[in-house]
């Protein structure tokens, strides 16, 4: 019981320093030197959850494995911060995302843990604040082998709940054989990195979605534009499938 009060203790430890600096006006050079203490805590973090899964020690495997998420979460806050001051705004958005997601799923596993409810409305707030509003994509794909990563079985005849930690595991779904159905316009999708990057303009231009800079189109692009009689405008997008498993 001692050991694991000061395996706590020191995962509590890191999470509350990466907490403190997880604000827009800290300085950029201590954010990061935070982001490589985040990094050196999380490898330390990721051995110690290997060997417990060796040992089969359920408890401490799940301990582990939930820090790991939270470690990322604020790595992933950070280097938006970073990205932010270094006039990196797109790079910005994609962490921003991606600690949405890495909160959402910390809040599912643990939702007690380090009251991360409370950055739920922070990180909308950037979001909504720093970012003009996006189109989102969502690409429907259709596939009949859905597999489970605790148990390899079929979704179909397996028991584990999608989101739950087991030994040191996150239960999600392995999507293979991916057949694309088609691509929509949504408001709430499953990752909002696939979005609308930029727009095509009445200049023959591409203003991107971020930073609302404008860039020239090639030739090709000018006279398939013209051949189309401005009956439709163009758009270039990220429609992006992740599939890895955390």
């Amino acid at each position: 019981m001692t050991q694991i009060k000061h395996i706590v203790e020191q995962i509590d430890q890191v999470l509350k320093m990466a907490a403190r600096y997880s604000v827009m006006s800290v300085n950029i050079n201590i954010q990061r030197n935070v982001i490589e203490m985040i990094n050196n805590a999380s490898s330390k973090n990721i051995i110690n959850l290997e060997k417990s899964i060796r040992k089969n020690d359920d408890f401490l495997s799940n301990l582990f494995k939930s820090s790991d998420i939270s470690f990322k979460f604020f790595k992933s806050l950070l280097q938006f911060m970073v990205y932010m001051k270094e006039n990196n705004a797109e790079e910005a958005w994609n962490r921003l995302i991606e600690a949405q997601n890495l909160l959402s799923l910390s809040v599912q596993i643990n939702p007690s843990q380090f009251g991360f409810d409370k950055y739920i409305k922070e990180l909308d707030d950037y979001e909504r604040l720093l970012f003009p509003k996006q189109v989102f994509l969502s690409p429907a794909y259709y596939s009949d082998n859905l597999e489970c990563t605790i148990c390899n079985n079929s979704l179909f005849k397996c028991n584990h709940i999608t989101g739950q930690l087991y030994s040191g595991k996150i239960c999600q779904l392995r999507i293979t054989k991916l057949n694309l159905d088609h691509i929509a316009i949504v408001d709430d999708p499953l990752d909002k990195r696939r979005r609308v990057t930029s727009t095509e303009q009445e200049d023959y231009t591409y203003e991107n979605t971020i930073t609302l800079e404008r860039t020239p189109m090639t030739h090709k692009e000018i006279e398939q534009s013209k051949n189309d009689g401005g009956k439709t405008k163009g758009f270039k997008a990220m429609v992006i499938h992740r599939n890895e498993e955390l």
